[in-house]
């Protein structure tokens, strides 16, 4: 049907190994000819909850989060269980994500000292706003599916036959632009930004690295 489904399937928890993030590059970069959308999924239930243990292999995951955000064809990412780590950056750079209500979403490079490498400092800000997504980085603490939609980071809910419902979704992207993401605010950026500064939330070498890496991309953008 013109819709290409690619399935993370690393058990138990779907681990973003760098074969894996090379397998995944390969296969968006080889799409073939007719092809309209990209699905991305996972087996079991989680779609990836594993989390990094040191900053490494952050230029394969950029990569790759490049490829998924670059991507002739529409990606649509379809979300189950606990979602973090390189899991949750990849999902981000999808042009669309879908959950089941079972939902839980969490950039929780943070808690282990670290900062993300995939993209998700200039992603997630210019999705959600610098407020909630400062929220996100600095605290690592996951958001239920109900949350996420709120926030925007997700485009709809699917708890039966999501990954049809996903295909239906990047197919009608193809056509058009159904999903019009809006501009960011840089008056509530900096202000999110001065907040941080100095508060609880910025202690730590980590969370300074990540505010640091918000504030660029808000001077990127202007």
């Amino acid at each position: 049907d013109g819709i290409l489904i690619l399935t993370l399937a690393n058990p138990p928890l779907n681990e973003i190994t760098p074969s894996l993030l090379a397998a995944l590059l390969a296969a968006i970069q080889s799409c073939p000819t007719g092809c309209r959308g990209i699905v991305l999924a996972a087996e079991a239930h989680n779609f990836s909850g594993h989390l990094p243990v040191e900053d490494a292999g952050g230029t394969a995951l950029a990569e790759a989060c490049r490829a998924v955000e670059d991507s002739a064809v529409p990606v649509v990412a379809v979300l189950q269980g606990i979602v973090t780590g390189p899991g949750a950056e990849l999902a981000l750079a999808a042009r669309a994500r879908l959950a089941d209500p079972s939902l839980r979403l969490a950039f929780a490079d943070v808690t282990l000292g670290l900062c993300p490498a995939g993209g998700t400092t200039r992603r997630l800000p210019r999705l959600i706003g610098a407020k909630a997504a400062l929220r996100l980085l600095l605290s690592g603490k996951p958001v239920p599916a109900s949350e996420a939609l709120a926030l925007g980071l997700l485009d709809g809910l699917a708890d039966s036959a999501p990954v049809a419902a996903a295909a239906r979704l990047a197919e009608a992207l193809a056509l058009g632009d159904l999903l019009p993401r809006p501009e960011p605010d840089v008056a509530a950026w900096k202000t999110a930004l001065a907040g941080e500064r100095g508060g609880p939330s910025a202690r730590g070498r980590a969370a300074a690295r990540i505010i640091d890496c918000v504030e660029a991309e808000l001077i990127l953008t202007r």
